[in-house]
């Protein structure tokens, strides 16, 4: 099952699958074409990739995390006063 987390009480996103492999999906419930920027964390905090786009309620989003080594990850986002931290694992 997805796992989801709020940003501050507004939009629910979901990230799944985890562990993942080679993409990771995200969808917004109640985002309506919705801007978003997150960002991909090593484990000890490191910036490892940005991903941008707008993103609707019901829509789902491919983020690629292909060429990543096996590990637990992190996935940040701090827009618009709003965030948003969860953890992933790439096989």
């Amino acid at each position: 099952t997805p796992n989801a987390d709020l940003l501050e009480g507004i939009a629910e996103i979901k990230l799944f699958p985890n562990p993942a492999r080679d993409k990771i999906f995200l969808t917004c419930e109640n985002c309506n074409g919705s801007k978003f920027s997150l960002r991909l964390l090593d484990a000890t905090g490191r910036s490892l990739r940005d991903f941008t786009g707008i993103i609707g309620a019901g829509e789902i989003q491919e983020l690629d995390i292909r060429n990543l080594p096996s590990g637990v990850y992190w996935v940040r986002s701090s827009e618009n006063g709003m965030r948003f931290l969860k953890k992933i694992m790439i096989e």
